[in-house]
């Protein structure tokens, strides 16, 4: 039997509902010698009465609110255990949590860190003041401070949790730990029981998502800096586990967040005479901090090299040719054939900045309900225009949202249920692409981050011109809305 000393740290915001109940699933372990720490950022309900009426190995502190990250802190200066343990106050333990874990502890004291599976419980009623949940999705692996038990000098190697963020600052340790490379032991017990309700702090996700980029994209910085300029790679689930299962299947639909990192994003160019500008596109997409990808060149009846230029980087591209047919035909045989289970598009005249890839695929990795994400766009003259040729162009300045086919990242099961592209469109093919996966209901996300650099020059398709178009591109773009209204009209009957 061992004798660690945990310190559980509680913080608490308005949690009078819930408190009681978190509290005695820690006092069901029976582990001793054991101290809960509850830290109440600044209620202004009766939580301290409900502490107050406790009995027993509690000690309770009121601080003005400043977030769950400063109540943890404070908890953790207050800790007097060897060993930590958080719970938040709307969730509960399992009976058998602390013997678990200080077991695992004990047989490896070579491991900081130990984390067992979470359930997810939905909020159904209360009855007498009692709330009722329910089972809710099958156990997940989820790196969440209350399904871990860590030693308390492990802080001192990581540091205390960031206190600038009010969404995401469990996300933000763990991964601060992964990339120093804290040893972890991963088990496959439900020890942890995640309550979701009306009141939860994560339920603005809008806000949540703003935090997950910002804690994302500090974590790619400091890859960065560790790799010399390429993106570190992180360890994956598995290297965490006692054996080889791989606990991510018991999820259906999306990836856990460490198995991102193998998961294969098939790149798919199209291209039209694009020989003076096809190398620059690769050479963006080869540059990304993200591995694996496949890149498939579709040659849509070039009478130029652009086959030379694609034969230039054997081993990285596959090179398909077929006669003309369009944009969208193209990027349909790319489809086709590709092999990866996310896709990504890029234009031949079009460039991507080199975390575009990185970036999206972490934030699909933490979202598994998400089915594709976008970004924005910074458009460029290209070098080769003279200033007479940049005057019958517009140049839009700064970045603009980026709702286009180069921006996207997606699933490639998502970009099935929604179909191919229209070939028989000159333009708009990925508008009506669109139009289509919004009556899909596809759940969608537009990154803040600039992820494509668009081209102009002389032979864009599509681009604003100062003076009035000669072609008929427009027509296609009427087809395409007349076509969305007819759908929704055969769906709802009216618009």
């Amino acid at each position: 039997m061992n004798d660690y000393f945990v310190s559980v740290i509680i913080p608490v915001y308005n949690g009078a509902m819930y408190i009681a109940e978190a509290v005695e699933s820690i006092r069901r372990q029976n582990h001793t010698p054991l101290e809960i720490i509850i830290v109440d950022d600044g209620s202004t309900d009766n939580t301290a009465k409900i502490v107050a009426d406790m009995s027993g190995n509690i000690r309770y502190v009121y601080q003005s609110n400043n977030g769950p990250a400063a109540a943890r802190n404070r908890g953790l200066i207050m800790a007097a255990g060897d060993v930590i343990a958080f719970l938040d106050a709307d969730d509960l333990w399992s009976g058998n949590k602390l013997k678990i874990q200080t077991g695992l502890l004990e047989q490896k004291p070579e491991v900081d860190i130990v984390l067992g599976l979470l359930q997810r419980m939905q909020w159904i009623d209360a009855q007498e003041g009692s709330p009722r949940f329910k089972e809710w999705s099958e156990p997940v692996m989820n790196m969440h401070l209350g399904s871990a038990l860590f030693r308390k000098s492990v802080f001192d190697k990581v540091g205390y949790l960031d206190e600038s963020l009010d969404y995401c600052e469990d996300w933000d340790w763990f991964m601060r730990a992964k990339e120093m490379n804290i040893p972890m032991l991963l088990h496959q017990e439900v020890i942890y029981f995640y309550r979701r309700h009306d009141q939860n702090i994560t339920n603005n996700t809008e806000t949540g998502f703003d935090f997950a980029l910002k804690m994302l994209r500090l974590s790619l910085n400091r890859r960065k800096q560790q790799g010399n300029g390429t993106v570190a790679k992180l360890p994956r689930l598995s290297d965490y586990m006692p054996d080889s299962r791989q606990i991510h299947d018991r999820k259906p639909g999306g990836i856990q967040q460490d198995q991102m990192t193998d998961s294969l994003v098939s790149v798919i160019i199209p291209v039209y005479n694009g020989e003076k500008y096809l190398a620059e596109a690769i050479e963006s997409i080869l540059a990304q901090t993200y591995r694996p990808i496949e890149i498939i060149v579709v040659d849509d009846g070039s009478t130029d090299g652009c086959s030379n230029v694609a034969r230039r980087f054997p081993g990285h591209v596959r090179y398909i040719y077929q006669s003309n047919c369009g944009c969208g035909a193209a990027r349909n045989t790319g489809v086709k054939i590709a092999e990866g289970s996310f896709l990504a598009f890029l234009d031949a005249d079009d460039l991507w900045v080199e975390d575009k890839l990185t970036l999206q695929m972490e934030v699909l990795g933490f979202n598994p309900g998400l089915d594709m994400v976008f970004g924005y766009v910074e458009h460029f003259y290209s070098p080769d225009l003279d200033q007479h040729e940049r005057g019958k162009f517009l140049c839009p300045t700064g970045k603009i949202p980026g709702r286009h086919a180069g921006t996207l990242l997606i699933r490639q099961e998502s970009f099935l249920r929604v179909g191919m592209f229209n070939p028989d469109l000159q333009c708009g093919e990925f508008l009506d692409w669109s139009f289509r996966a919004k009556e899909k209901v596809l759940k969608e996300k537009l990154m803040p981050h600039v992820l494509m650099k668009r081209r102009i020059h002389a032979s864009n398709i599509g681009i604003l011109k100062q003076t009035p178009r000669t072609d008929n591109t427009h027509v296609d773009y009427i087809r395409v809305l007349k076509a969305s209204l007819d759908r929704r009209r055969k769906k709802e009957g009216q618009i």
